[in-house]
């Protein structure tokens, strides 16, 4: 029933030029729940919730969700699947007007903060007009920050990398991003 992202090469700097590191299996883990599906989109009306489930559609790929057991839950689910990363994927949502782009990532987690930098390296590239928050495109989250709970209890499950994505602002129309086009970025990473 289930199959996690076919195993990418990332590649992170370490001193002086480039050197391979261990594959990573990624999941992704679908935000919020059934009862309580997160932030509505501008115009179209789509939860984070129903839109992570469209962007898996398009990607062809299975998932895992917080319904049944939150975040720890999902995060065993895919450990058992041989799966040893996982992003939450999240939109933001603020005041109609607040736009860009930002990976959350636990501050002491370097593993996870080199995947996410050179993920958000990348994002820059391959959407050039769009802007990245926090350092270039990195939030660096400490216990107790939004967000770090959910990427602790995937680390706390055994997943080497943690990452909460959060790409676009689903109510600003001008910052508003496809599922299929957010899919399409992921397929260069997972």
């Amino acid at each position: 029933m289930f199959n996690c992202f076919k195993k990418k090469k990332i590649v992170v700097s370490e001193g002086y030029g480039e050197k391979p590191v261990s594959r990573y299996t990624f999941g992704i883990i679908i935000p919020h729940t059934d009862k309580h599906p997160g932030a509505t989109s501008f115009g179209e009306s789509i939860s984070e919730y129903d839109y992570a489930f469209e962007m898996i559609q398009t990607l062809g790929n299975e998932y895992d969700t917080r319904d049944k057991d939150g975040v720890s839950g999902a995060a065993r689910s895919l450990i058992k699947r041989d799966c040893n990363a996982s992003i939450e994927t999240h939109f933001n949502a603020y005041n109609h007007k607040a736009y860009g782009a930002e990976m959350l990532v636990l501050k002491n987690d370097s593993e996870s903060i080199e995947v996410a930098r050179l993920i958000m390296e990348d994002f820059k590239e391959y959407f050039p007009g769009r802007k990245l928050r926090g350092d270039r495109g990195l939030k660096l989250l400490s216990k107790g920050d939004r967000g770090s709970y959910n990427l602790i209890a995937a680390k706390n499950q055994g997943m080497k990398v943690a990452l909460l994505s959060e790409l676009f602002f689903g109510d600003n129309e001008s910052d508003w991003m496809k599922p299929s086009i957010q899919a399409e970025f992921w397929k260069r990473h997972i």
